[in-house]
């Protein structure tokens, strides 16, 4: 699992790759918890390259964000936000506005 601990690390990342998924979530959060597995297992199913953000250990980075429930989600196209889902996350969805944006990108 790969984890993000401060802004200039998510800053890196987001940048580094084309596109990036960032998941953030609370250990508190039974619901964060039960999608973790889902989300790494469509992140790698889909190769794309997915971090992980402890909202409860490093609550700034959320906040730079303006997340305010969780889990979420934030997809990045390099280093722009494509896509936000917060509280309800529809992986069918998520899949749908991805492959979209990629066709209409040709990438």
């Amino acid at each position: 699992m790969k984890s993000i601990i401060s802004l200039e690390q998510f800053d890196d990342v987001i940048k580094s790759e084309e596109i990036v998924i960032v998941y953030f979530h609370n250990e508190k959060c039974s619901v964060c918890n039960s999608l973790m597995p889902k989300i790494t297992e469509f992140a790698n199913y889909n190769n794309y390259k997915l971090y992980f953000v402890d909202s409860q250990e490093y609550p700034e980075i959320p906040a730079q964000k303006l997340l305010m429930t969780f889990p979420a989600v934030m997809v990045f196209f390099s280093g722009y936000e494509i896509i936000k889902m917060a509280r309800f996350i529809d992986l069918a969805k998520l899949k749908l506005e991805l492959d979209n944006f990629k066709n209409r990108f040709n990438l």
